[in-house]
């Protein structure tokens, strides 16, 4: 089988859901990762390897620092961007696209990812609407997609319901994951503080719920890794000058496990919103594998979790959990039995028996 999908991140960018899935599945499939141009990272068209993953890197109409490619993606003459590329992208890569099939997640990719013969798929790991204005062909293009799509991958019982209530197409339940073995924490009397680890975007990461925990603890710090999105460098920089809170950087997914011992408890301190709980972040799995206790927003994914989980609504609410599990840690010796469900190469092999 040769499966292609059309990415919304580059595969570098951050270890998410899809990268997971797709490694497992290169295994014993071909497959190519087609993502997004980004200025000041590799060229477009150029070809690599990342393990066993073959990935290509293409420029796609979307949102960008430059008014006149913003005004040409909003209108209807960005599709002859995509005339232009057809011909490009078939004389490369008609090989590998003979009979493949075809998975998106980029909104921008649509009208390309449409050109291949079915079956192909979409992965709703987000819904692209809630991020801004989009153009009015790529909303058009996005329905018709979802509208005519073999199947819909939801990665939480909350999109899983939204998206059987809005469209006919078969909605599959793949769900975040964790590599049990890698992550698998060991008991440390060290362990100590809180940490989060993950992506500080603005319209997600509820920077005054951090602030509120930070002025609370009586001691310790919170410690923050990954990636920083353009528009949340400002919030990020006010945040630090709080007492107790220090921004780490950003951590190769190859560090996370190691990194993750030296902590008592993991955060998710991401906003209240249907949107964020319905994305269901898979930091709580890497958290608990690693040995840490997890407080979060309410997220109906992990409730079976308990009692190495609490969810916090309120800011009080919240940080009483974090103080208790500092002070009291808990064990659960059923816990990696659970977690082994949700392991990635179960998660691939269900993808696997969808698409083929």
């Amino acid at each position: 089988m040769n499966l292609v999908w059309f990415a919304e991140i580059r595969w570098d960018y951050l270890r998410t859901r899809k990268q997971h899935i797709l490694s497992e599945l290169a295994k014993r499939h071909k497959v190519l990762y087609i993502e997004p141009f980004t200025l000041g990272h590799r060229c477009p068209f150029t070809f690599r390897k990342e393990g066993r993953v073959s990935v290509l890197t293409l420029p796609a109409l979307r949102p960008s620092p430059f008014k006149l490619l913003n005004l040409l993606m909003m209108t209807k003459l960005s599709w002859l961007y995509y005339v232009i590329l057809h011909p490009v992208l078939f004389t490369n890569l008609r090989q590998v696209l003979r009979g493949a099939r075809i998975i998106c997640s980029n909104i921008y990719f649509i009208p390309m990812a449409r050109w291949f013969t079915k079956p192909y798929y979409w992965d709703f790991n987000d819904d692209p609407e809630q991020f801004g204005q989009l153009p009015e062909w790529a909303r058009n293009s996005f329905r018709c997609f979802l509208l005519r799509a073999q199947g819909i991958f939801a990665p939480s019982r909350f999109y899983e319901r939204t998206l059987k209530e809005r469209f006919k197409a078969p909605v599959h339940y793949i769900p975040n994951g964790v590599e049990v073995a890698g992550f698998k924490g060991q008991p440390d009397r060290e362990r100590k503080g809180v940490c989060y680890l993950g992506a500080i975007l603005d319209w997600s990461f509820d920077f005054g719920l951090v602030k509120y925990i930070a002025a609370k603890l009586p001691e310790g710090s919170i410690h923050l890794y990954g990636h920083v999105e353009k528009g949340a460098h400002e919030r990020l920089d006010d945040l630090v000058t709080q007492h107790g809170i220090i921004y780490r950087g950003v951590l190769s997914y190859r560090d996370v496990p190691s990194i993750l011992r030296s902590y008592r408890v993991g955060i998710v301190p991401l906003k209240d919103r249907p949107e964020v709980r319905g994305a269901a972040s898979g930091k709580v799995l890497q958290y608990l594998a690693g040995g840490l206790m997890v407080v979060s927003r309410p997220m109906e994914e992990y409730r079976d979790y308990s009692p190495c989980i609490r969810f916090g609504v309120s800011l009080e609410e919240f940080t009483e959990s974090v103080q208790d599990f500092l002070d009291n840690p808990v064990r659960d010796e059923g816990l990696m039995d659970k977690l082994r469900n949700r392991d990635w190469k179960n998660l691939a092999a269900q993808v696997e028996q969808i698409i083929t």
